[in-house]
């Protein structure tokens, strides 16, 4: 009798074991199939692409730098990856990536500004950024108080006018139309600057920042004093002189040239 109820314990004992192994082996059939399904339902793949802060840049332009579409999976988007294609493109300055789920894809692009404008053979105008970088004319909106860059050879030193621009608030620039090289063997940065008040500026890119904001009070004491043109020099000092007197270069040419 013993034996026979050893023996039963035992049977019982496997017919448990087994009914768990089947249990688990359901359970686990089920999970797979729901993992399954779910990587094959709409709540897997991108719904939707948010794209806030772009100007320049249409969101056409933007998706495809990005490589996502409509039905991709949302879960196989790396966003450094994306972050990074986006920001080869030369307008963007920054841009954050962020994931929402079910299936949403935010993207924060940071743009760079538009701080001037210069005229290109034979293509026509266009929009400078401040990381000296050009965009077609077409792009660009409000454009009517920004100053045009004319004669710049040196890249590097017009980059660097752009950056300082962009440094500058806008309503310190309304009153310049025109900015172009003047440099001389002692300020490799010297510039002259038009305005629509009907002045020369002589100036120095590594200065402007510091002077710009004196210039709309120095032509209104100018034009108070009843002098309505001339050149403004803002160099290390500042004051007036009538346009007839030759910039200090040329005037050093000529002396130059008188004594040999």
């Amino acid at each position: 009798m013993a034996h026979q109820d050893t023996t039963i314990i035992r049977r019982k004992k496997i017919s448990q074991q087994n009914h768990r192994k089947w249990i688990i082996l359901f359970i686990l059939i089920s999970v797979l199939l729901l993992i399954l399904l779910f990587f094959r339902s709409s709540f897997s793949k991108v719904q939707q692409i948010h794209i806030e802060g772009n100007v320049l840049l249409s969101e056409q332009q933007l998706i495809e730098a990005m490589g996502i579409q409509i039905g991709d999976s949302f879960f196989a988007i790396q966003n450094r990856t994306v972050e990074s294609k986006i920001r080869n493109l030369t307008v963007v300055r920054d841009v954050l990536i962020s994931k929402e789920f079910p299936g949403i894809i935010e993207v924060q692009v940071e743009e760079f500004s538009v701080v001037a404008l210069e005229w290109s053979e034979p293509k026509g105008w266009f929009g400078l950024l401040s990381n000296g970088a050009a965009i077609p004319y077409e792009q660009i909106a409000n454009i009517s108080s920004l100053p045009i860059l004319s004669g710049w050879q040196d890249q590097a030193m017009k980059a660097n006018l752009c950056q300082v621009l962009s440094e500058i608030p806008s309503q310190l620039l309304n009153d310049i139309s025109e900015i172009r090289p003047i440099p001389s063997s002692s300020y490799r940065d010297r510039i002259k600057m038009y305005t629509r008040s009907k002045f020369e500026v002589i100036s120095r890119i590594s200065y402007l920042q510091e002077k710009i904001v004196l210039l709309d009070d120095y032509v209104y004491e100018t034009v108070n004093e009843g002098r309505t043109s001339g050149r403004i020099v803002m160099m290390e000092t500042n004051y007036w002189q009538p346009l007839e007197i030759p910039n200090e270069e040329v005037t050093a040419e000529k002396m130059n040239s008188s004594s040999q």
